[in-house]
C-alpha cells in the first residue's frame, strides 16, 4: 500500500474564496538507504497537519483558482526501521510546510 491521505477545510467566504484553515492526515511509507552502504530499511509515518491558506480566483468566470498555504506537520513514526551501515533513520517531531495549488473548479 502506498501512501494516504485526507484532507478538509473550513472556507469561511462565500465562493470559498480568501482565508481558509484545515487539516490534512497522511500514512506515508518510506525506504531509506545509504550512500556506500548496502541495504535498505522500511517504515511507516502518520502525520497530521493543520494548515492555513488563502485561495484567489484571478480570472472573472472564477473557474481557475491559486491557493497558497503554510502548515506544520507534526510526525509520529510507526516502529523504528532497521539500521543502515550503522545509522537508524527517525522522523523530526516536526516539519514545517508551504505549497501552492493551482486548480480549476467547473462552474
Amino acid at each position: 500500500m502506498g501512501p494516504s491521505a485526507a484532507a478538509v477545510a473550513w472556507h469561511p467566504w462565500r465562493e470559498g474564496e480568501g482565508l481558509h484553515t484545515g487539516v490534512m492526515l497522511n500514512a506515508m511509507h518510506s525506504t531509506v538507504g545509504r550512500t556506500g552502504h548496502s541495504g535498505e530499511a522500511h517504515f511507516w509515518t502518520a502525520e497530521a497537519i493543520p494548515r492555513v491558506g488563502y485561495r484567489w480566483f484571478p480570472l472573472d468566470d472564477r473557474g481557475l483558482f491559486i491557493d497558497p498555504w503554510l502548515g506544520v506537520g507534526f510526525l509520529a513514526q510507526v516502529g523504528t526501521p532497521d539500521a543502515v551501515g550503522g545509522e537508524t533513520y527517525l522522523e523530526p517531531l516536526l516539519q514545517p510546510l508551504a505549497t501552492v495549488h493551482i486548480g480549476w473548479r467547473p462552474r
